[in-house]
């Protein structure tokens, strides 16, 4: 019986090398999870007011590359976004959206590796409704006799859709605050990209906190100049300057921003959706 065992032993692993799958199959191992895609904004539940233009977000990975995303609005496709490096094992991408009629969306994502594999589908499902009337928090600016800006917090209608189609992006999708250890990574790298920056002179940045373990959302931050580069206007924010943190008490929370576009006489000339791609949490 024995050497029946040791045969079989024997035959199975001579058949191996010939048996082994090819390298299109085993594309999809990774330690990032595999072949995989994600939604990042909007997120699933969210409820939207037309007129809007908002910022499809959505990221994918894969070990052996990643050349490609999937935008799939309604079981259509809505735009496909190729890799600038397809070496790159993470890769996210943007779409600018504007839904035409008021009802249920289901927008989803996928990614196609190096290889031409693709993805399943990561999924979120808005609701898009008309604008009623309801008074939303804003943000507007009083120039000061330093001809410097500063930001407060009053009531006004929800506005039309703004002129400027926005963009973001992001250094990590995830950063830490310091809880009986060292955050890593403890900031994160926000870039706002404008369709236009005619008439520009500033761009501010704006974030609050969203917990929805705890039922908290905090009040927007003062805001803060971004700086301009060739790839957009950009702010580091580190976990230490985060004024609602304590507002959460140790838990998790999403990182929600907002871009602020003014002119030369500090006017708004635009404000983007509210970005909602951050996570935050207490470091382990």
């Amino acid at each position: 019986m024995k050497n029946i065992i040791l045969l079989a032993l024997l035959l199975i692993t001579s058949l191996l090398p010939g048996c082994a799958p090819a390298s299109n199959e085993i594309a999809g191992l990774s330690l990032r999870g595999g072949l995989q895609a994600w939604v990042d904004a909007p997120l699933d539940g969210s409820i939207l007011t037309l007129p809007i233009t908002y910022s499809l977000v959505c990221h994918g990975t894969d070990s052996s590359g990643v050349q490609a995303l999937e935008f799939n609005v309604n079981e259509q496709v809505f735009a496909v976004v190729s890799n600038p490096d397809p070496g790159e094992t993470l890769f996210n991408a943007s779409q600018p959206w504007q839904p035409v009629d008021p009802g249920m969306y289901t927008i989803r994502c996928r990614v196609q590796n190096s290889v031409g594999e693709w993805s399943s589908y990561a999924s979120a499902q808005v609701t898009v409704v008309a604008m009623t009337g309801t008074i939303t928090p804003t943000l507007t600016f009083t120039p000061t006799e330093t001809s410097t800006s500063t930001a407060t917090s009053t009531s006004t209608p929800t506005p039309t859709a703004a002129v400027i189609i926005f963009t973001s992006q992001v250094s990590t999708h995830t950063f830490e605050y310091q809880h009986d250890c060292v955050p890593s990574p403890g900031e994160v790298t926000i870039t706002a990209i404008l369709s236009s920056t005619a008439g520009v002179k500033s761009v501010y940045l704006f974030f609050r906190l969203e917990s929805s373990e705890l039922g908290v959302t905090t009040e927007w931050n003062a805001g803060s100049p971004m700086t301009p580069g060739t790839g957009g206007y950009s702010s580091t924010v580190t976990w230490d300057d985060i004024p609602q943190l304590s507002q959460i008490q140790w838990s998790s929370a999403a990182f929600a921003y907002q871009f602020v576009v003014v002119d030369a006489s500090n006017n708004i000339l635009a404000r983007s959706q509210v970005f909602r791609d951050v996570m935050l949490s207490p470091c382990d």
